[in-house]
């Protein structure tokens, strides 16, 4: 049987404090297991209540794909 992952992808603008919406966001009840928060300059993966990774969207290719295989 195929096990397919989930997760939740939670895009913000990039002129946004992206550590307050993400505090924002986890005190209004958003899922906390397996999300990223992206703002078009910066990824950050969450997984089980805590920050797994943050990784620049430009210029790391190899750390945005290690994010992403956390994620998935």
């Amino acid at each position: 049987m195929l096990r397919i992952p989930f997760g939740y992808w939670e895009a913000k603008d990039s002129k946004d404090d992206l550590d307050r919406e993400i505090a924002a966001k986890i005190r209004a009840g958003y899922p906390d297991d397996n999300i990223i928060y992206e703002s078009s300059v910066t990824a950050v993966l969450r997984q089980n209540g805590r920050e797994i990774d943050r990784v620049p969207l430009q210029g790391d290719d190899a750390a945005l794909l290690k994010l992403l295989d956390r994620f998935f």
